[in-house]
């Protein structure tokens, strides 16, 4: 009676993660913390482990051990040691959601009505404050941008292009139906509105993410036909064409700033200044903004300091003080870069399992393409909208968060364990 409360207990606090995803990390932390340790007990009262032999959990415990083993070498040690000892809490999370998939699947039926009622909860608030300047809650626009429910934080546009392939996955594998008219409305609706409302965030990293998030549902997924695919272009193309031309603050922030900052202005002459009045200047392209380009600077500096492990975890914004690590772009809490974060906190040891974890998701994923195309079976599909989420939530050429902070790592270690439980049905039960 105990166990079956405790897994009760469990099934309550995953449906109502996604509402506390949004209300900030101190709920989704303490859910997290709640999760991973009534996991715990319930694997210790356990007696049939041969379930928990999974290759993925193997990866990331030796991630956590090499985590806290590289914090005594950092220069701050207690500092580095107090973020990397509580990492395992995510390890045992993402077991706690396998483990509740295994016991009873019934439930994800209701966390997905969850999700998807608090995603476009998300969706409509935003609009909301986009026609009005407020939201429901009355938050105002945060220097003339859309944040919708996270006040001022401006992570609208990151939280539907991250959570979009996921959101979406979640309802082919539960409710999709082929022939039903409303699915497929509902699907046009999700990509329409969540295109739209990244767009109109002013997130360009965002943006850029939801395209080839959508892009690669189209071609891996749902494999419609070019007519189709026109259809939607023209759609997404249109309405991006109607809000441009009445929002000029949306068109600065979209279009022109974003070229001066891709195509900027030199002289021949470093010394001289390019302006309107100055002759003989060509455009340079950069991939990156001044201070994202700073931040990679530092980063890569601190990397070449201690290139095997790294400054450890969470030093970066210590360390970009350092006169020797310092760049034009000042300091940050972190490089803004998935990838160079890892090179300058965790050295070539850390980039080592961000690859191999990114190259088995990758090969599960065209292997399961490959074997399963003809295939499409709501679990194949499930599994691939997965892949995609992985892929758009580590892309590693586009300005991202904090990998070590709450909110980032949830959609890490979120899908990891609904992936781990779709791979362990395909192998014992789904595909023959």
């Amino acid at each position: 009676m105990e166990k079956l409360n405790i897994s009760n207990l469990n099934y309550y606090l995953l449906i109502l993660l996604p509402i506390t995803i949004i209300t900030g990390p101190a709920l989704t932390e303490l859910t997290v913390i709640l999760l991973s340790a009534m996991f715990l007990y319930l694997f210790i009262i356990d007696k049939d482990k041969s379930k928990y032999n999974l290759t993925l959990i193997y990866l990331f415990i030796f991630l956590y051990l090499y985590l806290n083993i590289s914090s005594i070498f950092s220069s701050d040690w207690y500092q580095t040691f107090s973020h990397t000892l509580i990492y395992f809490r995510y390890i045992f999370f993402t077991l706690a959601i396998y483990l509740l998939l295994l016991n009873n699947e019934n439930f994800l039926k209701y966390f997905t009505i969850i999700f998807l009622l608090v995603y476009f909860f998300v969706i409509f608030d935003a609009l909301i404050q986009y026609f009005t300047g407020y939201n429901i809650f009355l938050f105002a626009l945060t220097n003339n941008r859309l944040s919708g429910v996270f006040r001022d934080e401006l992570i609208l546009g990151s939280y539907l292009a991250k959570f979009f392939p996921f959101v979406l996955s979640l309802y082919l594998y539960i409710f999709y139906k082929k022939n039903i008219r409303f699915d497929k409305f509902l699907i046009f609706l999700i990509f329409i509105l969540s295109f739209l409302l990244t767009f109109l965030s002013g997130e360009r990293s965002a943006f850029i993410l939801i395209i080839i998030s959508q892009f690669l549902f189209i071609f891996f997924i749902f494999k419609i036909n070019f007519l189709k695919l026109f259809f939607i272009f023209f759609i997404l193309v249109s309405t991006i064409f109607v809000f441009l031309l009445f929002d000029n603050t949306l068109k600065q922030r979209m279009i022109d700033h974003t070229f001066n900052q891709v195509f900027y202005k030199v002289h021949q002459d470093e010394n001289v200044v390019c302006n309107d009045d100055v002759k003989d200047c060509y455009y340079k392209f950069r991939l990156y903004s001044i201070s994202h380009q700073g931040h990679i600077q530092s980063s890569l500096k601190m990397f070449l300091d201690k290139p095997i492990i790294g400054q450890g975890v969470k030093m970066f914004r210590i360390k970009c003080n350092e006169e020797k690590f310092i760049s034009n772009a000042g300091c940050s809490t972190h490089p803004h870069n998935i990838f160079f974060q890892i090179l300058a906190e965790l050295g070539i040891i850390g980039v080592f399992f961000y690859l191999i974890f990114y190259v088995y998701i990758f090969g599960k994923f065209f292997k399961n393409y490959i074997l399963y195309k003809k295939n499409h079976s709501n679990l194949i599909i499930f599994q691939n909208g997965l892949f995609v989420f992985f892929i758009i939530n580590l892309f590693p050429f586009l300005p991202a968060g904090d990998i070590f902070n709450n909110y980032n790592s949830i959609k890490i270690y979120l899908p990891l364990g609904f992936l781990i439980y779709t791979l362990y049905k395909e192998k014992n039960e789904y595909i023959r």
